[in-house]
């Protein structure tokens, strides 16, 4: 004689239950690791070139992304901001997204060719901006660069980083680094004149940036200019929380 058991309804209800509450779970699991792991290790750049610095290289961009290691992490989210330092306090500029892939569910050579476009694309607009006129007159540099910089703070990115290829000769409604009279105050007096900066534009908190002032000074002038300059600039960085380094290229 065959036996059938019959699950009472009340353990059968409570079993899908908890089987409806487990996938949940795990789904949610899934869906936060995968979040996770989308801004894990995630770069946002911020690439700014001086057009009134007539003096400069034109930036590599193939150099400049290696530089940044930005290949370390092949699955990561990327993106880059390309601006402009001119005679205005506001620079259009272009902005380019890797979004971030799931390694479980990605295809390792689709991920390599989607990097290498972006690659291209990145040095196709680095070039782009290069070519632009230079040796502008006037340079409105300051403003620009922390009102970027506050917005890059704000960036859920793991990793941030700003490079500015500019000679770091502020010479605006600010601040002139071509006047003798104001270049001889920073000497004498760093602290009043920083404070004339930080009435315009004042840096948020910083913390976890690293900011590259890139400059090659092809004479003592330019040389001496960049030095105070950069300074000056470094240390109101410095005290907002970001690392900074100063230099001829991205070789620190």
């Amino acid at each position: 004689m065959q036996t059938i058991y019959y699950l009472p309804k009340s353990n059968f209800m409570k079993q899908r239950i908890f089987f409806g509450s487990g996938c949940v779970i795990v789904i949610t699991i899934i869906i936060y690791i995968s979040l996770n792991s989308f801004n894990k290790n995630s770069s946002e750049v911020s690439i700014a070139i001086d057009l009134t610095d007539s003096l400069r290289p034109d930036p590599n961009g193939m150099e400049i992304y290696s530089a940044l290691d930005l290949d370390k992490y092949k699955y990561a989210k990327i993106k880059i901001k390309i601006n402009t330092f001119s005679n205005f306090d506001y620079n259009s500029s272009s902005t380019l997204k890797l979004p971030a892939k799931f390694l479980l569910l990605s295809n390792p050579e689709e991920r390599d060719s989607a990097i290498k476009a972006f690659k291209d694309c990145f040095c196709t607009k680095l070039d782009g901006v290069s070519l632009q006129a230079k040796g502008l007159p006037k340079s409105s540099i300051y403003g620009p660069m922390i009102r970027d910089l506050n917005r890059l703070a704000r960036s859920t990115a793991e990793n941030k980083i700003a490079v500015y290829f500019t000679d770091c000769r502020e010479n605006s409604s600010i601040f002139s680094a071509y006047n003798k009279n104001h270049l001889d105050s920073l000497k004498v007096n760093p602290k009043k004149v920083r404070e004339l900066f930080e009435e315009v534009e004042k840096p948020n908190n910083l913390n976890g940036l690293r900011i590259f002032l890139i400059c090659n000074p092809t004479s003592k002038e330019e040389n001496n200019g960049f030095e105070l300059m950069s300074k000056l600039f470094k240390q109101i960085l410095i005290d907002a929380g970001a690392k900074v380094y100063v230099g001829a290229d991205l070789n620190f």
